[in-house]
């Protein structure tokens, strides 16, 4: 922390699993329907990747309190998948996020964000079908905290 208004956090990770099918975890089950996946739902089987994959990364937090109820932030966010265990895809992708934290009360805060995320290796498209290294996003959360404030 630099101050009371001012402030960096940073993350660093490695993670590995033995005999990993491509993509991680394999899910075989849909919560919204009870039945089996559907394009779009996440999780299934990828290839068969027998021995080591490991995956690094890094995240990077950069934030300023601007008034008593909102502050800006700015991540940055690396991760190498060189064998495409976690993300499907073999590459190292890089992405930088600009979000704004408003709350409202205690218990409820919305996040607006906007974000630009690049597939480093050439010729890997992980994105809008396989069709581009890159895209942009615009997301927002809204936060209800049920627990303690």
């Amino acid at each position: 922390m630099f101050n009371s208004g001012f402030q960096n956090q940073f993350e660093a990770y490695y993670l590995y699993e033995y005999n990993a099918y491509v993509g991680g975890t394999v899910n075989n089950y849909n919560v919204a329907t009870g039945g089996p996946l559907y394009l779009g739902a996440g999780g299934g089987i990828g290839a068969f990747l027998p021995g080591l994959s490991t995956a690094t990364g890094f995240v990077d937090y950069l934030e300023y309190i601007f008034s008593k109820h909102d502050f800006v932030s700015f991540r940055t966010d690396y991760i190498n998948d060189p064998r495409g265990e976690r993300s499907g895809f073999p590459t190292a992708y890089g992405s930088l996020t600009l979000g704004v934290t408003h709350r409202f009360s205690d218990v409820f805060m919305v996040r607006p964000e906007i974000r630009t995320e690049k597939a480093f290796r050439p010729g890997i498209t992980p994105y809008d079908n396989g069709t581009k290294a890159y895209q942009n996003t615009f997301g927002m959360d809204a936060i209800l905290n049920y627990g303690n404030p």
